[in-house]
């Protein structure tokens, strides 16, 4: 059956018709109608308006090197209906009103954008290009260059980047050195469609890590996902590069780096804690993976690279490794004090105990500290000297005592600068004291400039102090340099090939060691004067004491108290008057709160401390402890402590301690 077509001419009701043609008899409106127009031009700019794409791309006319770009809103001014761009990641930049994006008159010039980021534009001559343009979740346009080629069909447009918006792309000829003026038939503009989401990958990363955590021994884990951190995380030292297109870290050859920043959280930071092993996962593009990269961690800021053994995880993208750290072969001068134009004598009165604040900038793991002495001795200096690391009380005084090391005889002393060994101590930013003391037996030998030794000090300083009884401040700096190694942690990543991706990395931290810690051990100790101080009650500040598993050693006595032979009171304790006074003796005591419970103990900090103190060597690198010309300690029947090494010809040596 045949239809017939009907024309316009054929409709019977024309009114509609005759008021298209006629003019209205409005003098205008407040949505800017001019007064007079006919409803032909209204249907017109309407139907212009409903073609017209948000952020519409034109050329210039006549053509130039110039584009521009529309609003982020159309709104219809016939209908009040409007048009925008979807959001672009979390964001709906709708403020962007107009935009421009000029080409460079040649090859090597900028591509002025704007709003947005200045790129350069290189192509071979008689070469096309094409270039992608899209709007960041700021509202900022950016042009990304793709893969040219002779032929404008075999030239590529690059994928847009995630969590932002394409609008199009322009295909741009290199013609003999010049770049051609852009003509609309040039310019590609896409259908808007949604802004990428940021989801997927980044989401699947993250529950990944999530998950490792609740099932690993540690309690801290920093993520890099470079979908989401970009590189954030990552520090300007690295010779890979974060790709816009794929959101990987990518890797163009192989011994290029991915370096972190700190990966140590604020919290970690604070809590004092010792860094000693960590837990890396890292996660390849599986399409584009690396499994020969090498794997690095450094916990003193990249100074010193340790490598970790990574495993992958069956035939997925997922390496995995664990790494206890050995301590670094240099350490940081961490604060130091190095003009000396007197010194101070450690007397038998006025200064019992001198010492002198220092600065800790960052979280620090301290080590070893020189300290300058000054020796007197006309035959009868004897004694041992003993040096602490103190809080500071906010009054610039010494406070409580982190650490302390054993006895140091002063006939092992050397005029000048000595090296004094403390236990790693964890301290973090702000003041503390390094203290030095003497024994019994020095006081009892004493004399004044004839037989003592004093500390190279500054006159000029303020941070002196002194223990005559109390303490007090000096108007010195003693003379010392502090080392370790201040905590910050970094991974590095090196690839082993080129056209490789990494998708995130995370790393685990502030966990047990080897799993097998299941004790707690509660320990707090004292030192004081057994007549001048004749202590005899103490107050705990580390623990709540439990009256059937406390235990109280009296070091010198060789004695163990406990419940009810002192009386508890919350966390203060009471002995008997005049039970440390050690008769009226002058001596040190020493007591040792120890409330330690469970059955097992990771106890491998300590044995590592006790095998490097005797130097004790191996074949192995990696557990070897030894040192040129130093030996094991041993002690003598009558207490006495000595060591013993070999010399060049492997003649043993025996060293007083």
């Amino acid at each position: 059956m045949s239809r017939t077509l009907t024309d316009a001419r054929q409709i019977a009701l024309r009114r509609f018709l005759e008021q298209i043609g006629n003019r209205t008899h409005h003098d205008g409106t407040a949505d800017a109608k001019p007064a007079g127009q006919s409803e032909l031009d209204n249907l017109l700019d309407s139907l212009d308006l409903e073609l017209t794409p948000p952020l519409r791309m034109d050329a210039s006319s006549p053509a130039d090197l110039t584009l521009s770009i529309g609003p982020a809103i159309v709104t219809n001014t016939e209908n009040d209906r409007n048009r925008s761009i979807p959001h672009v990641g979390n964001l709906l930049p709708n403020d962007f009103t107009a935009g421009t994006i000029t080409l460079p008159a040649s090859s090597g010039g900028n591509i002025v954008i704007t709003p947005g980021n200045d790129t350069i534009l290189t192509v071979t001559a008689n070469n096309y290009i094409k270039i992608l343009i899209y709007m960041d979740a700021n509202g900022d346009l950016n042009a990304l260059a793709g893969v040219e080629n002779v032929v404008e069909a075999d030239a590529t447009v690059l994928p847009t980047p995630r969590n932002t918006l394409p609008l199009g792309y322009l295909s741009v000829f290199n013609n003999a050195g010049t770049i051609e003026n852009l003509e609309q038939a040039k310019i590609f503009q896409f259908g808007l469609g949604a802004g990428g989401s940021g989801a997927g990958d980044a989401s699947s990363i993250e529950e990944t890590i999530k998950n490792r955590l609740l099932d690993s021994p540690f309690e801290a884990v920093t993520p890099n996902i470079f979908e989401r951190n970009e590189d954030d995380l990552v520090d300007v030292s690295s010779t890979g590069v974060f790709s816009l297109v794929t959101n990987n870290f990518a890797f163009a050859n192989a011994a290029e780096t991915m370096v972190s920043v700190q990966m140590l959280d604020a919290d970690f930071l604070a809590s004092g804690n010792s860094l000693q092993q960590i837990e890396l996962m890292a996660f390849w593009n599986l399409d584009t993976i690396d499994t020969a990269a090498t794997y690095e961690v450094s916990k003193n800021g990249g100074i010193e690279w340790q490598t970790v053994t990574m495993d992958r995880i069956g035939d997925t993208e997922l390496y995995r490794g664990f790494h206890t750290f050995t301590q670094e072969a240099a350490n940081q001068i961490i604060d130091s004090q190095a003009i000396q134009d007197d010194t101070e004598e450690l007397n038998i009165t006025t200064q019992l105990e001198i010492g002198s604040a220092q600065t800790i900038a960052n979280t620090t793991e301290l080590r070893e500290i020189d300290l300058n002495f000054a020796i007197n001795d006309s035959g009868s200096l004897a004694g041992k000297i003993f040096v602490s690391l103190y809080t500071d009380d906010g009054g610039g005084l010494p406070d409580e005592l982190i650490t302390e090391t054993s006895a140091i005889e002063i006939s092992g002393l050397s005029v000048g600068t000595n090296t004094i060994n403390i236990s790693d101590s964890v301290v973090t930013a702000g003041t503390y004291h390094v203290v030095v003391r003497t024994d019994q037996e020095y006081k009892n030998n004493f004399a004044a400039g004839v037989d003592s030794i004093s500390l190279d000090s500054n006159s000029a300083g303020s941070s002196g102090t002194i223990n005559g009884g109390s303490w007090g401040a000096g108007t010195f700096d003693l003379v010392y340099e502090a080392r370790g190694i201040e905590y910050d942690l970094r991974v590095r990543i090196t690839s082993s090939a080129g056209d490789v991706n990494l998708e995130g990395t995370g790393i685990f931290y502030d966990g047990a060691l080897g799993g097998i810690a299941t004790g707690i051990v509660n320990r707090e100790t004292f030192k004081f004067k057994a007549v001048a101080d004749n202590l005899d009650q103490f107050t705990l500040t580390k623990f709540v004491p439990n009256p059937e598993l406390l235990k109280v050693y009296y070091v010198e006595a060789g004695q163990v108290l406990i419940y009810p032979s002192f009386d508890i009171n919350g966390q203060s304790l009471q002995f008997a008057t005049n039970q440390f006074n050690n008769g009226g003796a002058e001596a040190d005591v020493t007591l040792i709160f120890d409330q330690t419970t469970g059955g097992a103990f990771d106890n491998s900090d300590l044995n590592a401390l006790l095998l490097t103190a005797n130097h004790l060597g191996s074949p192995d690198a990696s557990i070897d402890r030894s040192a040129n010309g130093l030996g094991i300690f041993l002690r003598r029947p009558d207490g006495t402590l000595r060591e013993i090494t070999i010399d060049d010809n492997d003649d043993i040596v025996i060293y007083s301690v």
